[in-house]
């Protein structure tokens, strides 16, 4: 959705030129204006959507050994699509992005737009997700052996991705990171007080 939408406000200027008579001119305009008005609208529909699927993501299995969740692939995998695209997000979503900006104003660099927003509102959804997924786990160190390596992951990907990682700031960067230390020493925790 996210290219056709840019595919079309694109070349909107030149099919607009296409029709010498007002009345044309006008009629096709307006045609045009509706569909990338009704392509914004299936997008903005889409990236919700795809919120509701994290959040209703209702699978009982652990992952075997705490290894990366797929969805936790899948969203960044997704958020990376969306960072990409950041400019186009940021039109499409304007003020009917995702609201976020309380955690926006907190994070020092990072962008403060619809996009960013967006995806940092969607990484919210999954880690919460994640942290539900490892109570599936009866083991306390598996539980933090696999929210440690689902946020690790998290946030390798965010630093290698220059978009994800201009929209999400170097805080967010940091306070993750400090949270895998966290998950780090309560498995230590919880793997020591058994053998003591």
């Amino acid at each position: 959705t996210v290219g056709m939408y840019e595919a079309l406000t694109d070349v909107q200027p030149e099919l607009e030129a296409l029709f010498s008579g007002d009345g044309a001119r006008g009629f096709f305009a307006g045609e045009v204006s509706s569909t990338v008005e009704q392509l914004g609208s299936t997008l903005r529909h889409t990236i919700e959507e795809f919120g509701h699927a994290i959040h209703g993501e209702a699978s009982r299995k652990a992952v075997h050994g705490g290894e990366i969740h797929p969805m936790t692939r899948y969203v960044l995998n997704y958020s990376g699509l969306l960072a990409d695209s950041h400019g186009t997000l940021d039109v499409v979503l304007g003020d009917a992005g995702l609201d976020d900006a309380d955690e926006a104003s907190t994070d020092g660099g990072a962008a403060s737009t619809p996009s960013a927003r967006c995806i940092r509102e969607l990484l919210t959804l999954l880690l919460r997700k994640m942290n539900e997924k490892s109570r599936l786990y009866d083991d306390a160190g598996l539980q933090n052996i696999f929210l440690m390596n689902n946020l690790y992951y998290v946030v390798q990907k965010v630093r290698e991705s220059p978009p994800l990682r201009e929209l999400l700031g170097d805080d967010w960067l940091r306070r993750h990171r400090g949270q895998i230390r966290q998950y780090e020493a309560a498995y230590l925790r919880a793997s020591w007080m058994a053998v003591l």
